[in-house]
């Protein structure tokens, strides 16, 4: 839209009734959710092409971001447009809002010519953490890999290791809005205003770490969390885990003992010569 539109439909919005605004919100969701799946469908059959091949585009992850999407947005919906071209009933799903785009990315790689319509049925309507209870339902070992992805860092985005970044298949939700429901809902409305991830040095690079657990880690971390209120007063998870790892590590690393040790003796020899 340009700017002209735009103001129009503002100011046209600021003129309806609570209930034309209250009415006109799941129309415009329902064409959103129709045009989502129109788009699908010509990502879709411009990959059967290979049209973004013959336009220097390797692949359609490489050509979505160029369109302005962001990564996740852009690896999603690749990931959607292949799954959708080989059944069909994923964008009826998605354009009648009872399957969300999220739902598809994370059964993508189970769905099968066998499996789908029951797999896609159960998804409908379902919750992040619903989806995720009903893979892991289907598949013990279904567990997503554990991800370790470099956020910010003191050197160039281009000096990033490899292995840290994600590559156009895995998709993980990050910031994405609606993805993956936070552990502690709470405290993302209420971030650190320092923007700090956890105690370390301000020019260090900054990771960000995606594991599955069992579902008393949410407990524990918890507990930790309150716990460790007085020092952290905004209680973000790397602080927790920050401090939980150096507390292990001072009681089982046989390095840390010894390092003590030394400092032990390096200070008794001190107090001897200064006596």
């Amino acid at each position: 839209m340009c700017m002209d539109a735009i103001e129009a439909e503002i100011a046209l919005c600021a003129n309806l009734s609570d209930d034309e605004l209250w009415a006109a919100l799941p129309r415009l969701a329902g064409g959103e959710r129709e045009e989502l799946a129109r788009f699908l469908i010509h990502l879709g059959e411009t990959e059967r092409r290979d049209l973004h091949l013959r336009h220097a585009y390797s692949g359609l992850f490489n050509y979505l971001v160029t369109l302005g999407f962001s990564e996740w947005e852009a690896r999603a919906r690749a990931v959607a447009a292949r799954s959708s071209a080989k059944f069909p009933s994923i964008l009826t799903l998605l354009a009648s809002g009872r399957l969300h785009l999220y739902a598809v990315v994370l059964l993508s790689p189970y769905l099968t010519s066998d499996n789908h319509e029951s797999l896609l049925g159960k998804a409908c309507r379902r919750t992040t953490r619903e989806l995720q209870a009903l893979i892991a339902g289907m598949d013990p070992g279904s567990s997503r890999r554990d991800v370790i992805r470099v956020v910010s860092a003191p050197v160039t985005a281009s000096d990033a290791p490899e292995s840290l970044t994600d590559s156009e298949g895995a998709v993980e939700p990050g910031g994405q809005p609606g993805g993956a429901e936070s552990l502690f809902p709470e405290l993302e409305a209420h971030p650190d205003p320092a923007g700090r991830a956890g105690p370390s040095n301000a020019d260090s690079a900054r990771l960000r770490f995606s594991f599955d657990g069992p579902a008393e880690l949410e407990t524990l971390l918890r507990r930790a969390r309150d716990l460790l209120r007085h020092k952290y007063p905004y209680g973000a998870m790397g602080h927790i885990v920050y401090d939980a790892l150096q507390a292990l590590l001072n009681r089982i690393d046989p390095e840390r003992r010894i390092q003590r040790r030394i400092q032990r003796d390096l200070a008794r020899a001190r107090r001897r010569g200064g006596g």
